[in-house]
This record gives structure tokens, C-alpha cells and sequence, in this order.
């Protein structure tokens, strides 16, 4: 713990540089920010990961995926903490338990924490990815007070939540608990029971209000892709005082983004494929031509090249729920 410390005052570079000598796994360009306090007995940092300023880690077996986040003021502490790729931790949440063997807390990729939430881990507590936990909600994995030996009642088990769900602000979700995929909670909802996939719940107790899951067609994916094109020329491009329509599918500016159709891009545009299935050697063969890719299909961007406008709409692609593992030409590998 005295090594913790002193580490803590170390600038970034110092800090992994020392970690790194003794074995721990940190890619080159992880950060481990000033005052955070880090004790694990193994540690894996991919790459763009960072940790704090003035965070405080604490577990066996310590694992941070690429671009992951974990933001200042943070507790986490249980015996195994998993963070994937992407993920994000808001400051001032608590993850705290004693690191028994159960207390294992993972969070899937390009999932999100909000601030002030408290989470306790103590029999597991497992989240899926594109998953987000609102501001101020609670996560119990036991439920003890009153003395055992006088009759009191005690209530243990694992907390388990799927992809893709949205668990907004001030839910309280109880011991021995699964939220299946595609989910929702309403805001103010006490979960203490169990619930399906692609249900709606509230209340407290929440209770399932519908379940529905909704399988959109071709048409209907292209027409919300016009519409995000529109938005984004609307809210982005369109600054300089330009109306800029959406054509064809196609958004045309200094470049040019197309839903679903290669044919007459050139250097420095975009293929959105929302419905095309392309396959690797496909988006390698447009990556190489100087086109980028932004597959929905696996939640990737393939970038050809760095490109300010390619980056601020993958950005503004986050307005609509959709987050993308970044792919830069000169890796030609995913990272997450």
C-alpha cells in the first residue's frame, strides 16, 4: 500500500514506467493520472486507457480495456474488476465491497456509469455492453441487518445486466436480480425482481409495463440514417449558413457520405453501410482507396485516413445510441 501511495504523486509516464518494470501489462500510451491510488496484484491497461486523477482502485486482478475510462474521484475495490473497451466511469461513483471470491464487478464494452452512483459488488456484479447506468442509481447484492441468530431475514445473490440496456436516473436494483437485454427501467424504479428481455418496467416494485421487440426493415434503417444525415448537416456542416440536403442518400459537403452505396466515392469520403453486409477484405479494399467506413453491421468506424469531419460524425453518432470501435488504417486490427 506504502508503493500505492508513493506512486500516486508520480506524474503519468513515472507511474506506468514503474508498473511496466514490474510486470504489470500497460500499453505505452495508458494513463495513470496524478493521485491515483492503484493496488492490484495483476494490472492490464490497453491502449488510451486511463485512470483517474485522484481515483482510487483497489482488487486482485485489475483489467482496463482500449479507451476505457475510469474519471477522478472514483472508488473501485472488490476482488476482480473488468472494464471493457470504450467503457466509462462517471467521477464520484462508488464500486465497494470486501474482495471475497464472489466480489467481482465487470462492466462491457462502450458501457457507461453515471455520476454519483453507489455499487456494491459483493456476490458479483456484471454488466453488459452498450449498457448505462443513470446518475444517483443504487446496485445491492445482499441485504443484511437485523441478527441471523434473533430471525432476521438476509438476502444475497449475483446482480447481472445485459447489453444494450437503459437503466435511467435514481433506480435502486436489489440482490439476486438479471436484466435481460434491450431492457428498459423507468427513472424512480426499485427492481427486485428479475426481468425479461426488450421489457419496459416501472414502479416500485417495478413492474413490466410492455415488452416488445422491434425489428426494423431495410426501408425503415435507411430512412433514420437520412435523418441523422440531415441532423448532422443541419446542427454541424451547415455552420457557414449553407442548406445542405440529403440527396439520394447522400450528403454532399466538402465530401461525401453515403448511405449503403461505394459507387462514385473517392478519397476522403464516407460509406455509411447501415444495411450492406461488407466484409473484411471489402472494407479494406475502400480503406486503401482513401474511403472510410462506418459499419454498422459490427460497430466499427474503419478510418482511411484523420479526418476532422469524420470525427465529429462518429461523434454526433453517439446522439443516437450508436457506439463505434475506432479501426485506423495503419492497425488494420479492431481495437475492443
Amino acid at each position: 500500500m506504502i508503493l500505492s501511495l508513493l506512486l500516486a504523486f508520480l506524474p503519468s509516464f513515472a507511474h506506468v514506467a514503474i508498473r511496466r518494470s514490474m510486470g504489470a501489462k500497460i500499453d505505452r500510451t495508458a494513463a495513470i493520472h496524478f493521485g491515483t491510488i492503484l493496488k492490484a496484484g495483476e494490472l492490464e491497461m490497453g491502449p488510451h486507457s486511463s485512470l483517474g486523477p485522484f481515483a482510487v482502485i483497489r482488487a486482485n486482478s485489475v483489467r482496463i480495456g482500449a479507451h476505457a475510462a475510469v474519471r477522478p474521484l472514483t472508488l473501485c475495490q472488490a476482488s476482480e474488476i473488468q472494464i471493457g473497451s470504450y467503457a466509462r466511469i462517471a467521477p464520484t461513483t462508488v464500486i465497494s465491497s470486501e474482495p471475497t471470491k464472489n466480489s467481482i464487478f465487470s462492466l462491457g464494452d462502450h458501457s457507461r456509469i453515471f455520476p454519483f452512483c453507489w455499487i456494491e459488488p459483493g456476490e458479483g456484479v456484471r454488466i453488459g455492453s452498450q449498457t448505462a447506468i443513470g446518475g444517483h442509481s443504487l446496485i445491492f447484492t445482499h441485504g443484511t441487518w437485523p441478527d441471523y441468530l434473533n430471525g432476521g431475514m438476509i438476502t444475497r445473490g449475483p446482480v447481472t445486466i445485459g447489453d444494450n440496456v437503459w437503466i435511467p436516473w435514481r433506480v435502486t436494483v436489489l440482490p439476486n436480480v438479471t436484466i435481460g437485454q434491450n431492457a428498459v427501467v423507468s427513472s424512480g424504479s426499485v427492481v427486485n425482481k428479475s426481468i425479461p428481455e426488450n421489457a419496459f418496467v416501472a414502479g416500485v416494485p417495478a413492474k413490466i409495463v410492455a415488452v416488445a421487440s422491434r425489428v426494423l426493415s431495410t426501408d425503415d434503417k435507411v430512412v433514420r440514417a437520412r435523418r441523422i444525415l440531415q441532423d448532422f448537416a443541419d446542427q454541424v456542416i451547415a455552420g457557414s449558413g449553407t442548406n445542405l440536403r440529403v440527396n439520394d442518400n447522400r450528403l454532399q459537403f466538402d465530401h461525401v457520405i453515403s448511405i449503403d452505396e461505394a459507387h462514385n466515392l473517392g478519397n476522403g469520403d464516407l460509406l455509411f453501410a447501415v444495411n450492406q453486409q461488407l466484409d473484411r477484405s471489402e472494407i479494406d479494399s475502400l480503406v486503401n482507396s482513401g474511403i472510410s467506413v462506418v459499419n454498422h453491421g459490427d460497430l466499427s468506424a474503419y478510418l482511411a485516413s484523420k479526418n476532422s469531419y469524420i470525427e465529429r460524425f462518429i461523434g454526433f453518432l453517439r446522439r443516437y445510441g450508436i457506439r463505434l470501435y475506432i479501426v485506423e488504417a495503419s492497425r488494420r486490427s479492431r481495437q475492443g
